[in-house]
């Protein structure tokens, strides 16, 4: 899956950035996240992340479940190369298994409706 920040960035300048960020924040992990295009939830304004390379995806959902203002019937999903990950593997695993040539970790994100409509 190509992403938007992909698309709109050449592989240097992205690469550059990745590598300045690694540089600077050593123990951080330069993470992408983009919304599904299928989903119905709100974009982050933000889309670039450094995050602490100890922190689990399921701490990561939460953070950006916080983010959105996702409303607590509806689940929030991670896909990193169309595959669930683990919502114990830590984003380090993650970087190691995943991460993309030009230095940074897509993440794609997503939303469901879990418990039906409220009334």
């Amino acid at each position: 899956m190509t992403h938007s920040y992909q698309i709109n960035r050449t592989f240097e300048a992205r690469q550059y950035e990745s590598e300045r960020m690694k540089k600077k924040y050593p123990d951080r992990i330069p993470i992408i996240m983009e919304k599904s295009n299928s989903s119905t939830i709100s974009s982050l304004q933000n889309y670039k992340f450094l995050v602490p390379n100890h922190i689990t995806v399921s701490e990561l959902i939460y953070m950006l479940r916080k983010k959105i203002k996702l409303e607590s019937r509806e689940a929030l999903f991670f896909f990193i190369n169309d595959t669930l990950p683990s919502t114990s593997s830590t984003v380090a695993v993650l970087y190691h298994e995943h991460k993309d040539p030009d230095g940074f970790l897509y993440i794609t994100y997503a939303n469901e409706n879990t418990f039906g409509a409220m009334v």
